[in-house]
């Protein structure tokens, strides 16, 4: 984006990141993976297996990252014979840097959760994203609309556990701190799920 400030003031680069796969074009003569963003992630994604690439556009449900826990819950490969198990495909997307890794803490390092958290640079989310939403990432590639609305159902599912009396009860219980730290970092995870669950008005 850098090299645009010589015909963009500072707020047009802003405005205009909304469409990042145009502004951020690169220069001429680069090569072809490498000429745009959509390219190079393109290029990419067509290095991914079938599998990697179902669970990377099924990843793009989540927001502002999830637990290993939670992909497995989410994550389903099955249409894929050849698919290892979530956690194996997740370590793959690792590995190929199309996720990233981190464990939650605070200013002051006190947060109680050792747990690493999984997640997406935004231009990929964007881009995994669309790959749902318009092919589903499955054998049949007529079937986006549904494989996002099935993978938002399970994503929706997955956070709707936090909610039970159970869990809300064992806020209060030993180990509580951690849990209600867990659920602070799920915010967004948890406002996506309702605000999808309203969508397709599912009440469940």
């Amino acid at each position: 984006a850098a090299a645009r400030v010589r015909v963009l003031s500072p707020a047009q680069i802003v405005e205009r990141l909304q469409d990042r796969f145009a502004l951020l074009a690169g220069a001429r003569g680069a090569a072809a993976r490498q000429a745009t963003l959509r390219a190079a992630i393109d290029w990419s994604w067509d290095l991914l297996t079938p599998w990697e690439q179902t669970a990377l556009a099924q990843c793009s449900v989540f927001e502002g990252g999830f637990t290993l826990e939670a992909g497995e819950l989410v994550l389903d490969l099955s249409a894929w014979s050849e698919a290892p198990p979530a956690m194996d495909a997740i370590q793959s997307l690792v590995d190929k840097s199309l996720l990233r890794i981190w464990v939650p803490k605070t200013a002051q390092g006190r947060l109680r959760i050792a747990e690493p958290y999984f997640g997406m640079y935004l231009s990929i989310h964007e881009y995994a994203s669309e790959k749902l939403r318009t092919e589903g990432a499955l054998p049949d590639r007529a079937s986006g609309a549904a494989a996002e609305r099935t993978a938002s159902e399970r994503h929706g599912s997955c956070y709707a556990r936090l909610g039970t009396d159970e869990a809300l009860e064992a806020l209060g219980t030993h180990g509580g701190v951690a849990r209600r730290q867990a659920l602070v970092l799920e915010l967004e995870n948890l406002v996506a799920a309702c605000r999808r669950a309203v969508g397709r008005e599912d009440a469940s």
